[in-house]
């Protein structure tokens, strides 16, 4: 039997060994989209955040992101595989904003870049790159593709450092952390758990794990979010309903980087990036009482980012209509997308895209335009803003002292924005909200 045959890899390659300022201007690198063509599937964008990743043999596509791995089918029979690896400009230093993505063939059989064989060489924009009979496309990436939705320095989201996202419902906090950790150059896994998902007594379990027996019902051990997540990214959702006492232990591992499990007699040394979301004042907490100090300092030692809501950010809006029409292929008629911007949006991103998305189902073609689905906003609106009390109710007067405090409160008691948002005077706002005050008193 012939035995297999793998070429060992030479010491790493720099791509000022190929001509730097070329591949510096033109090279794929870190957080641009290459497009896989496998020849019996349908084509693939793959977000390039790794150091690394490996072709490796297949029967079809398939893409294992915590490992790094893309199989390909691979019809011939000696040993074929190849690695795309990050290379640094600079030998001394492992990853840099010059560093680009070089392909090797690390089995017996070259590749084709360009219709010409070769074992190796940089990926530049425009290539084409034929692996047997899989096809890589590197694209030119849209100036979106570098700047996408990180409104934190680069610095900062490739760094060790936990970040804490505040925001309303609904305005992308999960989808933020998630593209934080795509964009960093964490090697493990993104692991989401909401707190307010589970009772006191099964959370510490669930962030922690457990040993077997640690208590009535353990017949097993758990491995916890925490241990999911080594050498990734953690992303705690609604950091707000964290208990007291989980608090203290959270507080350790931040320290420490440590953990222990329930029950467990030892702790665990974890390497996890924490990523922290909240829709409420974590200050108030701090003076009710329902969150520690200490704890709270901790958070916001690291990123801070807040998520404006939709209502004061049309330029959002806007984005997110055009980035619909260019996904499904519609068009949405001026009126509508005018409609839009100046609804609120009381459910933010997760109800505008659903809202799209339903539109669409509904339309039946390529345009959407106003229809009765757009009637139930402004109904639901009113029904929820304004006539949730109905009963309490007895003049229009008090009506609009009651909505005009409503939308101060949400806003987080700005008076400016609120005033800019209802279209009156600081003012007006000031003297209503104040009156609205004295009545509760």
């Amino acid at each position: 039997m012939q035995s297999i045959v793998e070429f060992k890899e030479e010491k790493p390659r720099f791509f000022s060994d190929f001509g730097g300022l070329r591949i510096k201007e033109s090279g794929l690198r870190l957080g641009d989209k290459i497009t896989i063509k496998p020849f019996n599937g349908a084509r693939q964008e793959v977000l390039l955040s790794r150091l690394s990743y490996r072709f490796k043999r297949g029967s079809e596509y398939a893409f294992f992101g915590e490992d790094c791995e893309i199989q390909i089918p691979i019809i011939s029979k000696v040993f074929t595989e190849y690695k795309l690896i990050l290379c640094s400009k600079d030998p001394e230093i492992s990853v840099d904003e010059n560093a680009r993505y070089l392909l090797r063939a690390t089995g017996l059989n070259p590749f084709k870049l360009n219709g010409n064989y070769t074992f190796e060489a940089f990926l530049e924009y425009g290539d084409k790159v034929e692996l047997e009979y899989t096809r890589l496309e590197i694209n030119q990436p849209t100036p979106t593709e570098h700047s996408a939705e990180l409104p934190l320095d680069k610095n900062l989201i490739q760094s060790n450092l936990s970040v804490l996202i505040v925001g309303e419902t609904g305005t992308g906090k999960s989808r933020l952390a998630n593209n934080i950790h795509e964009n960093s150059l964490r090697q493990g896994p993104f692991v989401q758990i909401n707190i307010s998902s589970y009772s006191e007594s099964l959370l510490e379990s669930e962030l922690f794990g457990h040993v077997k027996g640690a208590f009535t019902g353990a017949v097993t051990s758990k491995k916890g979010a925490f241990a999911e997540a080594h050498r990734g990214t953690l992303f705690i959702d609604e950091i707000d309903s964290l208990p007291m006492g989980i608090q203290t232990k959270l507080l350790l591992f931040l320290d420490n980087k440590k953990i222990r499990p329930v029950g467990g007699l030892s702790d665990q040394q974890l390497d996890v990036r924490l990523i922290f979301s909240s829709g409420k004042d974590l200050k108030e907490l701090v003076r009710q009482d329902k969150m520690r100090r200490d704890f709270y300092y901790r958070l916001t030692t690291g990123g801070r980012i807040h998520l404006k809501p939709l209502r004061l950010d049309t330029k959002k809006i806007t984005l997110l209509l055009k980035h619909f029409e260019k996904e499904k292929g519609v068009h949405i008629v001026p009126g509508l997308k005018k409609f839009y911007r100046k609804y609120q949006w009381p459910g933010n991103i997760r109800q505008l895209l659903g809202h799209l998305e339903q539109k669409h189902i509904l339309s039946g073609g390529d345009k959407i335009s106003y229809s009765s689905v757009d009637e139930e906003l402004s109904q639901n609106l009113l029904e929820e803003q304004v006539l949730s009390n109905i009963d309490d109710i007895k003049s229009l007067e008090q009506m609009k002292k009651l909505y005009v405090n409503r939308i101060y409160e949400r806003i987080g008691r700005n008076i400016k924005k609120t005033s800019k948002v209802l279209g009156v005077s600081p003012n007006t706002v000031r003297s209503l909200v104040k009156e609205v005050k004295t009545e509760l008193l």
